[in-house]
């Protein structure tokens, strides 16, 4: 699995690529409230809770008023495309940048999701 980490001031955004189960994840939280989570979306049945690419979870946060920085959604795209696993990287605005957290123990992602 990889995963994605951005935070707004209000909001924590965790999406990425499930190489196990071939689909797309996000997850959005406010405080100690999780208000979005891909399992439990309707829309989302049909393909066990994960979207096939980025750009519907681009307009459910935009919906939310959370602008995801592309360079994430190429970025998680290119993790399917290139069936990455674990991996964490947290981004940042104003100026964009990156961390990727070197050898992610598994154990970490139990802990997340």
């Amino acid at each position: 699995m990889s995963l994605h980490v951005f935070n707004t001031e209000t909001h924590k955004v965790l999406m990425g690529y499930d190489r196990a189960l071939n689909g797309i994840f996000m997850t959005i939280e406010h405080g100690d409230v999780k208000v979005y989570v891909n399992s439990h979306d309707s829309d989302l049945l049909d393909t066990r809770g994960f979207a096939d690419n980025t750009s519907y979870y681009e307009q459910l946060a935009l919906n939310l008023g959370i602008k995801l920085p592309k360079e994430m959604l190429n970025e998680i795209e290119a993790d399917k495309e290139h069936k990455i696993g674990n991996k964490l990287v947290t981004h940042y605005l104003n100026p964009y940048r990156r961390a990727q957290t070197p050898q992610t123990p598994k154990a970490f992602f139990s802990t997340i999701i």
